[in-house]
């Protein structure tokens, strides 16, 4: 039996920054999907036109499909149409005899129940990121660039192989940056190596890191320039990724600091 990390585990190490539920065995996606196939194949053959031509009949199996994932698992399923044993099909589906017979036949079409009786029933996931004022927001409802905030701490803090990143800060608020990026690598350096490939200057001084690489390109070649620590590069760093002095002191006198 392989193992499982719990939500509560999960979402402990990410500190509520991000809430992890998982619905053990919920996710139909993929089951639901072979039969909803195997049924618009058989209609498309019995008529002699295409399943996705014919968008009633498709909306109207919509629903038996629904009803079919829901009352038997996909080895349930396979077994009563394998025995043909419209009966059993029938009254544990509440479907009408004739109309089990039917839902049988165009599984068993083409050997689609073959297929649907080796799918594997995945965990459901729902992962929600706290907003600013501390309401949970579902994944599905946020920004590409808050979609890498809820997702990056979580595959920072799963493992302890190194692991590379390339420009993390892409479509992230300067402000998720900080509260975000930045927090989860801070918390995962002492126990796994990461690699970032950033033009972020915050995402490179704040983590702290151990060694700045800067790297130059010509002619769709990089090559290196320098390697050292974060006292040894900042000069690069500075000029590179802030706009240099005159820029990082302008900013800072009109920020008032």
């Amino acid at each position: 039996m392989r193992n499982r990390v719990t939500d509560e585990e999960i979402s402990a190490k990410l500190k509520r920054r991000l809430t992890v539920s998982i619905d053990q065995g919920a996710d139909n996606g993929a089951y639901s999907a072979l039969v909803d196939e195997a049924f618009r194949e058989a209609i498309a053959n019995e008529r002699g036109a295409r399943a996705d031509k014919d968008e009633k009949r498709r909306v109207q199996v919509a629903p038996v499909v629904a009803k079919l994932v829901d009352k038997l698992t996909p080895r349930e399923l396979a077994r009563l149409v394998l025995h043909d044993d419209v009966e059993a099909f029938a009254r544990v589906t509440g479907f009408e005899p004739k109309r089990a017979a039917e839902y049988m036949r165009w599984l068993m079409a083409d050997g689609s129940i073959f297929a649907i009786e080796m799918v594997e029933i995945g965990d459901a996931v729902k992962m929600e990121l706290r907003g600013d004022d501390d309401e949970p927001i579902p994944t599905s409802e946020l920004s590409d660039g808050q979609q890498t905030c809820a997702i990056l701490p979580l595959v920072l803090l799963q493992g302890t192989h190194p692991i590379l990143i390339d420009q993390p800060e892409d479509n992230v608020h300067g402000k998720f940056r900080s509260s975000t990026v930045i927090q989860a690598l801070l918390e995962v350096k002492a126990v796994r190596q990461v690699i970032l490939a950033t033009h972020d200057a915050n995402l490179v001084v704040l983590p702290l890191p151990r060694r700045v690489v800067v790297l130059g390109a010509k002619n769709r070649k990089g090559f290196l320039l320098l390697s050292g620590t974060l006292e040894e590069t900042k000069a690069w760093i500075e000029e590179w990724l802030d706009g240099g002095s005159s820029a990082f002191l302008t900013r800072k006198t009109l920020y008032g600091h």
